[in-house]
């Protein structure tokens, strides 16, 4: 991750070298991009953090997807199947400001039902990089330490998911404990099809990709951006934000008119022999 960071630094400094007007950037540490951001802005350049919100500095706009209500359709999805039982809650890396979201979102519906008593989270971890080895572990480590039935996985990601999933399998109750994810990556959708993991939200990254070269065109030119009334909080300012809630669950009974039929995954390597 650090020779990421490194380089996505060096071909900052050569964007800004070839004169670009505005920057879009995903951020590979949110919280140590923010001195390259105020150097950035100091040349006149204006800053889109994209998908990740950059913190602790001026920005010029932020767009992402709506990761609150991602975190919503997760934790709602499964405590409809599962409105009473043990969850575990997987969020995503500590450093990137989407896992905070997602676990709001997450909480957003959980936690009346927590305050009830019909939902025990028997542990809840954020896991460095998104990483499946480490899910895997966090999974694989509670389940050899405890005795007590798990009914649901809340997983912030598909990476994670499938590190969960594993563990899962080792103790026999993959299929029986109901899985989340996010971002409809093939391996996750595989896992769909065995019965392993229960969902995962489909975002449709063109309509991201496409609203940021419209709004990067508006600032380079000074232009107001039209549909910009949410803002928020980066630690340093209030920015100017579009989340887009262009995103839609997948399950087993849908993997085909979703993700397949808009071409993001091939079919026969999705679902292989049972073609």
């Amino acid at each position: 991750k650090r020779e990421v960071f490194i380089q996505q630094l060096k071909d900052i400094d050569d964007l800004v070298s070839s004169g670009v007007d505005v920057l879009i950037v995903i951020a590979a540490n949110p919280s140590k991009m923010s001195q390259k951001v105020r150097e950035v802005r100091d040349e006149g350049i204006k800053v889109i953090a994209y998908d990740r919100l950059i913190l602790d500095c001026k920005l010029d706009f932020y767009i992402s997807f709506d990761n609150i209500k991602v975190g919503e359709l997760q934790a709602d999805y499964l405590s409809k199947i599962v409105p009473k039982g043990n969850f575990i809650i997987l969020g995503g890396s500590p450093d990137d400001p989407n896992s905070k979201f997602l676990r709001l979102g997450q909480m957003n519906v959980l936690q009346p039902l927590i305050t009830k008593g019909d939902v025990k989270v028997v542990m809840e971890e954020y896991v460095d990089d998104w990483n499946s080895e480490l899910a895997y572990g966090i999974v694989n480590g509670f389940l050899n330490r405890n005795n007590v039935p798990l009914h649901a996985v809340i997983s912030s990601s598909d990476d994670l998911s499938v590190g969960a999933i594993r563990a899962l399998e080792e103790h026999g109750v993959a299929g029986d404990v109901y899985v989340s994810g996010q971002d409809a990556r093939e391996e996750a959708c595989k896992q769909i099809l065995k019965g392993n993991q229960t969902m995962t939200v489909y975002k449709f990254i063109q309509s991201l990709a496409q609203t940021a070269s419209q709004v990067a065109v508006k600032l380079a030119n000074d232009q107001e951006v039209p549909n910009a009334h949410i803002t928020v909080n980066n630690g340093a300012m209030m920015v100017p934000s579009i989340l887009l809630p262009s995103m839609i669950v997948v399950n087993k009974e849908n993997l085909r008119t979703t993700v397949i039929a808009d071409g993001y995954l091939d079919e026969a390597k999705v679902y292989g022999s049972s073609m």
